[in-house]
């Protein structure tokens, strides 16, 4: 599964300086880091679909963050893993520690609730291996449920250029692990910033397209769990970590016309967004709280209605969330 190691070092650092005196990468390899705190219930999906790639040549290092549940239990039972403990320090912290424990000439970020498909690495690698230049290699994602269950691709964007202007109206990077990074790029980008509380890698996406080109397939690679444990569905936590992120490139937009209206169009963007979204949270709310068991629910999506029951609307919301609603209901029956 490994190529042989070389004792060579290389620069590169993270934000807190932990990446330095890192291995130089192994030629081919693929390191896959799995950060996790408490999703041990999740983990092994996400273990199995790394090592059911059609690419051979990577390796699976799972940083445990300082969970409290099954974490360790589940990562014994895969001899190929290499296990790393660090007290809880966060996400971007349990990255950038598998960062430096990794020997890989690519990197791909995977969380412990989402799942690769199994050509994943291999689209991954042959991207970057086509297009030199580019610091990382970005393609799309599908959504699962939290029994395992895929739902349809939903429509994403394929941006050709202008990666940078584009990440500053928004987003168009839904999945973490649906992007591989060579690198070579952590030797001139810093590591996560682990002062981000979330949106830690829309952070890494624009600090690498200002200055770097990436590119960006259409192909679905990883698949993207919706649960009510995930930090993305602390939406008041999403929007204040999202703009701080994009705030951060005031300095470097804020003498070119063009980057400024997409630096104050993203601003709108996360703001309607998320404000749409903690809209959603109060309706879901009122609406367990306030509605009988046999209540129905109208949701209208784009001028679609989806009728809903009372007990899963919020999970209704959640695998709707790329989606607006323009308006809302209910009615009894």
């Amino acid at each position: 599964m490994n190529s042989a190691n070389t004792s060579k070092h290389s620069a590169a650092i993270s934000v807190d300086g932990s990446l330095k005196g890192v291995s130089m990468p192994e030629s081919g390899l693929v390191s896959a880091i799995i950060p996790c705190y408490n999703q041990a219930h999740f983990l092994h999906e996400a273990i199995e679909s790394v090592l059911a790639q059609s690419y051979p040549n990577f390796e699976i290092i799972l940083v445990n963050d300082g969970s409290t549940d099954s974490t360790a239990d589940v990562v014994r039972r895969y001899s190929p893993v290499r296990y790393v403990y660090q007290e809880n320090a966060g996400l971007s912290s349990a990255r950038n520690t598998g960062l430096k424990k990794s020997r890989g000439e690519y990197v791909v970020f995977l969380d412990a609730d989402d799942r690769l498909l199994p050509e994943a690495l291999q689209v991954g690698v042959d991207c970057l291996r086509e297009h030199p230049d580019c610091g990382f290699a970005s393609g799309h994602c599908r959504f699962i449920l939290p029994d395992g269950v895929s739902l349809p691709k939903p429509e994403q964007r394929c941006v050709a250029s202008d990666h940078y202007l584009e990440l500053l109206r928004g987003n168009y990077i839904w999945c973490p692990g649906s992007v591989i990074y060579r690198r070579s790029m952590f030797e001139v980008v810093r590591g996560f910033d682990t002062s981000l509380g979330a949106a830690e890698d829309y952070d890494l996406y624009l600090r690498v397209t200002r200055d770097h080109p990436i590119f960006c397939h259409n192909q679905v690679v990883a698949g993207y769990r919706l649960h009510s444990s995930s930090m993305s569905t602390d939406h008041s936590l999403m929007l204040r970590n999202t703009l701080k992120a994009l705030g951060a490139q005031w300095n470097f937009v804020k003498g070119s016309d063009r980057h400024i209206e997409a630096f104050e169009s993203g601003k709108k963007h996360w703001q309607s967004y998320y404000g749409y979204l903690q809209m959603a949270d109060r309706i879901v709310a009122v609406v367990r709280d306030n509605l009988p068991p046999n209540a129905i629910v109208a949701v209208d999506v784009h001028g679609t209605f989806h009728k809903l029951t009372r007990m899963n609307v919020g999970d209704s919301f959640s695998r709707a969330r790329k989606a607006q609603p323009t308006c809302l209901g209910s009615r009894r029956e």
